[in-house]
């Protein structure tokens, strides 16, 4: 039950510290559409850009981010398989020992 509990424990750091990053990497990648949009109409407004451009670089930019989305997805997901991995090994070991020291115990 113990090594269940600590299991619990560590998924629920991991999910709330997905969370927090996953909340950041959206608000980053909203940022940058704005950006985007206000530089372009500000050219726009110049006359030194059309208004097809804006959409051109919205594009643009989600077809450069895409990939870079994807990148952190594999990351977080081959770190909270870590994670899990290192905890769970963790957790056994120290059941192994317990279980050898009360063995070494009943001696």
């Amino acid at each position: 039950m113990n090594l269940q509990n600590n299991l619990i424990g560590v998924q629920m750091k991991i999910r709330k510290t997905s969370f927090l990053f996953d909340g950041v990497k959206s608000f980053i990648e909203q940022i940058g559409i704005v950006i985007i949009i206000i530089l372009t109409s500000y050219f726009v407004f110049k006359g030194e850009m059309t208004i097809g451009a804006i959409m051109f670089r919205i594009l643009l930019f989600n077809n450069v981010s895409a990939p870079i989305r994807q990148l952190h997805r594999i990351y977080d997901q081959m770190n909270d398989a870590l994670i899990y991995s290192e905890s769970f090994l963790t957790s056994l070991m120290l059941i192994a020992r317990l279980k050898t020291w009360d063995i070494s115990n009943q001696r």
